[in-house]
């Protein structure tokens, strides 16, 4: 019998920010995930929102504290609700950045592909792989320079 020339996926990175919009986007990514034999991280990046301390001296920001252990709550809660039969890791990263943060994250686990579920505004839609504001193909996340 003929070997496939078809490589498959061993790591799918689903990258979410958390809300109940993306949940049918991050389970159908798990689910292709699942058929492709591929790990499944489920990703989250928590971004820092500066704020100004005071109005006299508007240059110094500070960052608004970020439960960390709830948002890890929150990704093993949706993690545990995701229809597959495998085990879906997960991980969080504050970072100021979301897209580097998800491409560091990328190039961490060393993800084959990405599940990126979006809400059709800006950073996707300025990706040179992205087909339409709501679709971002391609296996390489090299491809992600939003």
């Amino acid at each position: 019998m003929a070997q496939s020339s078809i490589r498959r996926p061993l790591h799918c990175l689903l990258a979410t920010a958390l809300t109940s919009r993306s949940l049918p986007q991050l389970a159908h990514g798990a689910r292709l995930a699942e058929r492709l034999g591929a790990r499944t991280t489920l990703f989250h990046a928590a971004m820092l929102a500066p704020v100004a301390l005071g109005e006299s001296m508007p240059a110094v920001v500070s960052a608004l504290p970020i439960d960390e252990d709830e948002l890890r709550r929150q990704l093993a809660e949706v993690a545990a609700t995701l229809p597959v039969d495998r085990p879906v890791h997960t991980d969080l990263v504050v970072a100021a950045s979301v897209r580097q943060a998800i491409l560091a994250a990328a190039a961490r686990h060393h993800a084959d592909f990405l599940a990126l579920p979006t809400h059709g505004r800006s950073g996707v839609a300025r990706s040179p792989s992205a087909a339409s504001p709501r679709t971002c193909c391609g296996t390489h996340t090299g491809r992600l320079c939003c």
